[in-house]
């Protein structure tokens, strides 16, 4: 996975070491016994055809992404006040869009994984999951103010 800040703070907090591999030498990686695990989203393992040499899945949805929409402020600051409002609208629009089109692929693609009979794929109980969420939002947000800050985090939240 990528050794980006987010990522290795996310793979801290679940208390594992972890170490960069190049995304096209991840399918060779798990054949060869290299890496024995991963964060991935099923649409991912179904695309990449990881499934065929990571065949046990735990849906437990603990990975957070971002996509962002980065203009520099001095650009941004150029453009007029409607624009302005108008690149934003248009963001918040396509997050919404994006959201729902990768849950629809993620119901699909989960299906498709549950058919194969080589795939186990698994997920906690209700309990252990609402355990899992409260322990994994406790680190992360620890995580997250120590790396970015508690004003960055709070600001982050409060977008709209």
């Amino acid at each position: 996975k990528p050794g980006s800040a987010a990522a290795l703070i996310q793979d801290t907090a679940y208390g594992t070491v972890s170490t960069s591999v190049d995304y096209s030498e991840l399918y060779s990686g798990f054949q060869l016994g290299v890496v024995n695990g991963m964060l991935q989203n099923v649409t991912n393992l179904r695309d990449t055809t990881l499934y065929e040499v990571t065949p046990y899945i735990l849906t437990i949805g603990a990975q957070y992404a971002t996509n962002p929409l980065i203009v520099s402020m001095k650009t941004f600051k150029k453009l007029s006040p409607d624009i302005q409002q108008a690149l934003i609208e248009a963001g918040q629009e396509a997050c919404a869009y994006e959201r729902k089109v990768s849950e629809e692929f993620e119901v699909k693609d989960l299906v498709f994984l549950k058919s194969d009979p080589k795939v186990f794929v698994s997920a906690p109980s209700p309990e252990n999951q609402k355990l899992w969420d409260a322990l994994w939002s406790e680190k992360i947000e620890g995580m997250a103010n120590k790396y970015y800050g508690k004003d960055l985090v709070q600001q982050i939240r409060n977008t709209k």
